[in-house]
Parts: structure tokens; C-alpha cells; sequence
């Protein structure tokens, strides 16, 4: 068995900027509300907060979409591989469905993530990303 790349490896091939906003969602609790605004009771609430993270996103080709399941993307959607974890602002965060990317001016939103392994470690993370255009 051989040994897993050092960290330091996928750091440097992972050396594009991106924005990730992390999407909170919040239900609207009974206590925060006046009587006028009781039609909101139960509803929830989306907020973002904006890091800058390395990534690597590749736009979807008519090449790239013969080996993606159909349906999943289309041209104009990207691929992100991203690290396992990131430590920002003293937190550790992990890409999570939902989620935002936004890369060169085009915002995708995370759709399904595959994680990848050797050995029993997670080396990346690969996701599929929505363009949101």
C-alpha cells in the first residue's frame, strides 16, 4: 500500500481563489415576531457568510458531459475540486450541498460531493456545481 500525498501537494495544485458562501438556513421562531408578521411563523430564514478558499473549477465542456450521468449537469456547469477541510477564522468548514461558489464571475451552487480516498484518508473533494447564472 502506498502512502498518501502530503497536504502541501493538493494545497499547490488547488491555487485558484474562489468565494465559497456557507448557507445557514434558520427557522423564523414564535418569539421573534409581532402579530402583524405570524404568517412567517415556521418559515426559514437563508443567510450567507463569504469566505475565499483554493479550489480548482472546470467548466463543463460538450466534451466533459459524455462522462457525467445525464440529467446531473449541462454545458455551462462546472466541476470543483476542493480540499477535505478548510480552516477560516479560526473554524473548520467542509463544501457542503447547498452552498455557494463563486468563481470568475459565476456563481454555481454545490450539488453533489464525492470525496476521495487513499487508504482510509480523505485526499479531495470532488463536486458537481449548478450554474446559477
Amino acid at each position: 500500500m502506498s502512502k498518501s500525498p502530503p497536504d502541501w501537494m493538493f494545497k499547490r495544485l488547488l491555487r485558484s481563489r474562489v468565494q465559497l458562501v456557507k448557507i445557514t438556513k434558520d427557522i423564523i421562531p414564535p418569539s421573534s415576531l409581532n402579530p402583524s408578521q405570524y404568517e412567517e411563523y415556521g418559515q426559514t430564514t437563508t443567510t450567507g457568510t463569504t469566505f475565499t478558499i483554493k479550489a480548482e473549477i472546470q467548466p463543463i465542456t460538450s466534451q466533459d458531459i459524455i462522462d457525467i450521468p445525464p440529467g446531473m449537469l449541462e454545458i455551462g456547469d462546472a466541476i470543483g475540486f476542493f480540499q477535505k477541510e478548510y480552516v477560516l477564522e479560526g473554524s473548520v468548514y467542509t463544501i457542503k450541498s447547498e452552498d455557494l461558489i463563486i468563481a470568475g464571475g459565476t456563481t454555481y451552487e454545490v450539488q453533489t460531493i464525492t470525496n476521495f480516498y487513499q487508504g482510509d484518508r480523505v485526499i479531495y473533494r470532488r463536486a458537481y456545481l449548478k450554474n446559477k447564472g
